[in-house]
């Protein structure tokens, strides 16, 4: 009778976990007997660690704020100091000529950097005239096309 490649990698795991579950391991007896013995466990004592060290001994540090603390109107939080993002210049693509460029060379050939401008007023609140009527920009106030490109 021949053996096949199943028969053999079969008698050979057999052999393999029978001498796992058949191995003079005195320790995993020693462990397995202890669990089951009725003898009383011996108990460990840990050293308690030193609580004053973390409560708070009245010593406050300079500039520090009771975080939970609704602000109030005699003592106000202070407001946040915020870094400004750093921000690329825009970059827009000029209109593309008649007889101009394919369209897959209008990102390389049309593009210009735009400037950037600053309006600081851009999100005041509009300011009330005596009549009531919120003041906005006349007709005279406002720029051209023309005007606003040539800034």
């Amino acid at each position: 009778m021949r053996l096949r490649q199943e028969q053999v990698v079969f008698l050979g795991t057999i052999a393999v976990l029978g001498m796992i579950v058949l191995s003079p391991d005195r320790e995993a007896k020693k462990r397995r007997g202890e669990r089951r013995g009725s003898g009383e466990a011996a108990l460990v004592t840990q050293a308690v660690p030193d609580v004053s060290q973390a409560l708070p001994d009245g010593h406050t540090l300079a500039g520090a704020r009771e975080l939970f603390v609704p602000p109030s109107d005699t003592r106000p939080l202070p407001a946040l100091e915020l870094d400004e993002v750093p921000r690329e210049e825009p970059v827009g693509l000029l209109p593309p000529t008649d007889p101009g460029p394919a369209p897959r060379a209008y990102g390389d050939l049309l593009r210009h950097r735009l400037g950037r401008v600053e309006r600081p007023e851009l999100f005041d609140p509009p300011a009330a005239d005596a009549g009531g009527e919120l003041s906005g920009p006349s007709d005279g106030d406002l720029e051209t096309p023309a005007e606003e490109l040539a800034r």
